[in-house]
């Protein structure tokens, strides 16, 4: 993209932007907005229907997922009320640093109710929704308000009067519009390329997941003889392979993590790894660390290859394996251990526990229980193909290769969809700032088409 400058910058004194286009008018939010609405002119009935928006329902970077409507007496008092047009903004971490914020379009009956973690503002006549929910999505907005917040640990928020004087450069109401489009255009063509590569990934993880099922339910030699294992989710396996469940492939019984909170990170401690610190990649996030004491860690220390499975919430199911590389470590109680036997490698277990096998397994459980919940009782009652000691070695060496390819496409398709993220964020930040000359980039895009038109 060309960076086109507007010809004509005053200094602003504006401790984030230095200078700005001479014709735009430097004021705080407060003049131009109000977060204190009334719901005076929209006379809604017990019975009539509105949009519901939960926090997950907000999007980061603008949309609102509409697919949750209530009658109104259904809500009572203890939410946010906006209208259409209102712009939203998530007030509490890390939320608010991810830029969770939308423009309420689309809302039945012209109403939403929503989370009390959410700021509404309603423009006056002097800006336009599009253009203010531009600017609250924009760089600085988003870190200087993270530096405001206040409150402890999860519970940080960022504080109204932070947005009633916010200063920033206000343009005419035809450049408002002019930007905006502009933004619109460019960031939804930005949009639709991430998802593209949002869409590669999928692929790949189904690929990844195919060639994992294939390897330890088949084996690697597809003209092998085979026979029916009778389980369903495993179906036919070599004939020389057997079907252990897993209780008898752990060398000590199932066992529960510890009830502590996670309150301390010294990390001259055991850490105390919990489901959230485990990445969908089975990996162990490093910013999430926290730590036991030695006396309350000790029934639950790790061994290298033990596993650990998450047995409830929204990521039951999920495996890890501890490698002695990584520190001492306890876990939580949330999780469960299998301590493998020296009958089988761990990791032949783990990328069993990464298979569409498994997972259909589980999803056979889901549909059984009124709640997303496996005991350390059915997971020992899971079934699992084992073939000779010697053959998994062979399998997770060509399985370690065949991974390894995948997931260094992932790493770089996902680097790529971070370099668009970044160059949104620029892109929206410098249109709101006055740091690049949108009509310029407007004209340039116009001769350009006409180029192409003549030359067709």
């Amino acid at each position: 993209m060309a960076y086109y400058q507007h010809e004509n910058e005053k200094h602003t004194n504006v401790a984030w932007f230095d200078e700005t286009p001479v014709t735009w008018c430097i004021k705080r939010l407060r003049f131009v907005l109000t977060t204190n609405l009334n719901k005076s002119n929209k006379l809604l009935r017990p019975d009539d229907i509105v949009s519901f928006i939960p926090m997950e329902a907000v999007g980061e970077n603008g949309g609102l997922r509409l697919d949750i409507e209530k009658q109104v007496s259904e809500i009572g008092d203890g939410y946010t009320y906006f209208e259409e047009h209102d712009v939203v903004v998530a007030k509490i971490t890390p939320c608010f640093e991810n830029a969770k914020g939308a423009l309420a379009k689309g809302l039945k009956n012209g109403v939403g109710y929503g989370t009390t973690e959410l700021y509404v503002l309603r423009p006056f006549t002097n800006i336009t929704s599009e253009y203010l929910f531009y600017l609250t999505i924009s760089y600085p907005f988003r870190k200087l308000g993270e530096a405001e917040m206040y409150g402890a640990g999860g519970q940080k928020r960022v504080p109204e009067n932070f947005i009633k004087n916010f200063a920033t450069a206000i343009p005419s109401l035809l450049e408002q519009k002019t930007i905006t489009d502009f933004l619109d255009k460019k960031t939804t063509e930005i949009d639709v390329l991430i998802a593209k590569k949002y869409a590669l990934i999928k692929l790949l993880e189904e690929k990844r997941i195919a060639f994992i099922t294939q390897a330890v339910t088949k084996g690697l030699n597809k003209n092998t003889l085979m026979k029916d294992s009778y389980i369903p989710y495993i179906g036919k396996i070599p004939v020389h392979w057997g079907v252990k469940r897993f209780k008898f492939l752990v060398s000590e019984p199932f066992k529960y993590g510890a009830n502590e909170s996670a309150e301390d990170d010294d990390r001259s401690q055991p850490r105390y790894i919990r489901i959230t610190d485990i990445k969908d990649n089975g990996l162990l996030k490093e910013d999430t660390f926290k730590s036991l004491s030695e006396e309350k860690a000790i029934p639950y220390l790790l061994k290298d290859g033990d596993i650990l499975l998450a047995r409830s919430g929204a990521t039951v199911g999920k495996s890890f394996i501890y490698r002695a590389h990584l520190g001492r470590a306890c876990y939580a109680g949330y999780l469960i251990r299998a301590r493998i036997h020296s009958m089988i490698n761990p990791e032949f277990i783990f990328r069993f526990l990464n298979s569409n096998s498994y997972w259909d397994w589980l999803n056979n459980i889901f549909i059984q229980a009124t709640i997303q919940n496996v005991s350390a009782e059915k997971y020992a009652n899971l079934c699992i193909p084992t073939p000779p000691l010697e053959e998994q070695e062979k399998i997770l060496n060509v399985l370690d290769n065949k991974l390894k390819k995948i997931e260094e496409t992932i790493f770089k398709i996902t680097e790529a969809i971070g370099y668009l993220n970044e160059y949104r964020s620029t892109l929206i930040t410098h249109a709101v700032t006055g740091k690049i000359n949108v009509n310029s980039l407007l004209q340039e895009d116009t001769s350009e088409a006409k180029k192409e038109w003549a030359l067709s």
